[in-house]
C-alpha cells in the first residue's frame, strides 16, 4: 500500500471514530446546533439606594422615587427582565414583573402607615408586554449605558423547565389564581400560587433552569425591626416616616423571628448591575465578557447543568412569612 493510499485511509478511519464518539456523547451537549439562551437584563436604580441602616434606605429610597417620576425608562429602585430564545418556544420571549401603579405604594406607605411593611407588602401587578421591553431595551441601547445583562447558554431539558415556569406563572390556575397578578419583595415565584418582584421572577427563571443563583453579591439581607412594621402586619400600628428616619440600625437579629424582627432578603437589580460590570472587565469563574446592541454582559454556558432527579419546576413554601402568610389566608 503506497503512503498516499495509506493516509487517506487514515484520516477518513479518523472521522468516523469522531462521528461515532459524538454519537454517545452526553445528551446535555448534543443539541449545540439549536440555541436554547436566557438572558437577564439588570437595570440599576435611578439613585444609589443605600441599604446601612432603615433611616439611610427611606431617605435614599424617597429620593429616587420623587426624582425618577419624571425621567423616563428610570425606575427608583431598579428592573430586571428576561429574554427567552429557544426552539421549544414560538417565537422570542421577553418578560418583566412590575407593579401596576405608584398610587397603590403611595396609598400604603403615606395613608395606612405600614412603615417598612412596604418592602415586602402584596400588591397588584403584571407582566410588562414584549412591546414595553423592546421600547425599554431599544432606549438604553441608543443611550449605551444604564442596563446590562447576562447571557445563558441552556440545553434543551432546562429550557423546557423555563418554558413550564412562565406557563405556571402567567396563566390562571384551577383556583382562578393568577399569579402574575401580584407583585411583592416577600414572594418567590417558584412558590406555587404566588406572585413575584421583577428581580425575583427574572431569578426564579433561571433557577427553574438549573442554574444556581446563590451569590451573595446580588443579594441583600437585613433583620427588620418588628417597631417598623405597620397596618394590617402588626395589629394596625401607624409607622410614620419619623419612626423610620430616627432608627440607625437594623435590628441585630436576637431574640424570636417574625415576633421581634423580620428577616428580609431580596435580589437587588443595582447590585445585579454592578456585579455584571465589574465582572465584564474581568471575567472569571466560567463567565466571558460579552456585548450586544451596545450592552456590557458575559455570556455563560450552562449547557452541562443537570437536572436533579424528580425535581418538579414549581415548589410548595415550607418557610412562613407574616406578608405571605396572610396574603395566602386573604387568596
Amino acid at each position: 500500500m503506497n503512503r498516499l493510499l495509506f493516509g487517506k485511509l487514515l484520516f477518513y478511519s479518523l472521522l468516523l471514530f469522531s462521528a461515532g464518539k459524538m454519537q454517545g456523547a452526553e445528551p446535555y451537549i448534543q443539541d449545540t446546533a439549536k440555541v436554547h439562551e436566557l438572558t437577564i437584563y439588570a437595570i440599576p436604580s435611578y439613585s444609589k439606594l443605600d441599604w446601612g441602616s432603615p433611616a439611610r434606605l427611606y431617605r435614599t429610597s424617597i429620593a429616587s422615587f420623587l426624582v425618577s417620576r419624571f425621567v423616563k425608562y428610570s425606575y427608583s429602585i431598579g428592573h430586571m427582565l428576561i429574554k427567552f430564545e429557544s426552539p421549544v418556544v414560538d417565537s422570542v420571549v421577553y418578560a418583566a414583573m412590575r407593579s401596576t401603579s405608584n398610587s397603590e405604594k403611595i396609598q400604603l406607605f403615606m395613608k395606612e402607615k405600614i412603615g417598612l411593611a412596604i418592602l415586602g407588602v402584596p400588591m397588584k401587578g403584571r407582566l410588562e408586554t414584549k412591546e414595553e421591553i423592546t421600547a425599554l431595551l431599544d432606549h438604553y441601547s441608543k443611550k449605551g449605558t444604564g442596563a446590562a445583562y447576562i447571557r445563558y447558554r441552556l440545553n434543551r431539558e432546562s429550557a423546557l423547565r423555563v418554558k413550564t415556569f412562565l406557563e405556571n406563572f402567567s396563566r390562571e390556575g384551577k383556583s382562578g389564581f393568577t399569579p402574575c397578578n401580584y407583585y411583592g419583595g416577600a414572594f418567590w415565584p417558584r412558590y406555587e400560587k404566588e406572585g413575584a418582584g421583577c428581580s425575583s421572577f427574572a431569578l426564579s427563571a433561571l433557577e427553574a433552569a438549573g442554574v444556581c443563583i446563590d451569590n451573595p453579591d446580588w443579594r441583600v439581607e437585613v433583620n427588620i425591626p418588628y417597631s417598623l412594621i405597620g397596618g394590617r402586619y402588626n395589629k394596625q400600628k401607624r409607622v410614620g416616616s419619623y419612626d423610620i428616619e430616627s432608627r440607625r440600625r437594623w435590628h441585630p437579629g436576637t431574640g424570636v423571628p417574625n415576633k421581634d424582627f423580620f428577616p428580609f432578603s431580596i435580589y437587588d437589580p443595582s447590585l445585579v448591575y454592578n456585579w455584571i460590570i465589574k465582572m465584564f472587565s474581568h471575567p472569571v469563574d466560567g463567565y466571558y465578557s460579552d456585548m450586544k446592541a451596545g450592552f456590557a454582559g458575559l455570556v455563560y454556558d450552562a449547557r452541562n447543568v443537570k437536572i436533579n432527579s424528580g425535581e418538579p419546576v414549581m415548589l410548595a413554601r415550607k418557610d412562613s412569612s407574616i406578608f405571605i402568610d396572610l396574603f395566602r389566608k386573604n387568596h
